[in-house]
């Protein structure tokens, strides 16, 4: 990652925002990123399963953040199939009660995401300790096999290591495609995605 592996400590003066991709047995995976310009600042990693979304604010609550209060930027965003999995008005008011901005993406293709990342990638930053655990998973992301008919195309492996990715990829999409911030420049966008949460 040239470099960009290091320490990476929290900016008090940047409103930290939470990026996910959502299980239940499957993990649920958490990044934490401050945006400074071009530069993403990805600060925290967080995973777990088999927990209540209360668990995860819980998390958050505790990490000690100050978490961005704008719509256009807010403080969780959720991939696509959230709102397909749960009652959207009540998770919303819920998570709302807690001090939080939530968005819910809208769905797109998933080669889409994966371009996204690629793009964005030279622009992010790790905290080597704190994002340990997600960085291990990012190395271990890998293509799935081959189909049976011969054909070239090839999906990405759905396994233990693949939520952290497509965490990543919910960061991307929300930041190259629908966010609008106001107040810095933005990158070029890239095209849409996410990937199926709740395996």
């Amino acid at each position: 990652a040239e470099g960009r592996i290091c320490q990476v400590p929290y900016d008090a003066s940047l409103p930290v925002r939470t990026f996910w991709d959502l299980g239940w047995s499957d993990l649920v995976c958490i990044w934490f990123a401050q945006s400074e310009g071009f530069k993403y600042r990805i600060i925290d990693y967080h995973e777990d399963n088999f927990q209540s979304s209360d668990h995860y604010l819980q998390v958050l609550q505790q990490k000690g953040y100050t978490y961005s209060q704008s719509m256009e930027a807010p403080a969780i965003v959720w991939p696509w199939d959230a709102s397909t999995k749960m009652n959207r008005e009540s998770t919303e008011q819920s998570i709302r009660a807690k001090g939080f901005t939530l968005r819910i993406l809208d769905q797109a293709s998933k080669a889409g995401g994966i371009d996204a990342v690629r793009r964005m990638f030279p622009q992010m930053w790790f905290d080597g300790e704190k994002c340990a655990e997600g960085l291990s998973r990012l190395r271990r992301y890998q293509w799935g096999p081959l189909p049976q008919t011969g054909q070239l195309k090839r999906e990405p492996l759905h396994d233990v290591n693949s939520h952290a990715s497509d965490a990543l990829r919910t960061m991307a999409v929300s930041i190259r495609t629908v966010d609008k911030p106001k107040d810095r420049p933005r990158a070029p966008q890239a095209r849409n995605t996410a990937y199926t949460p709740f395996g």
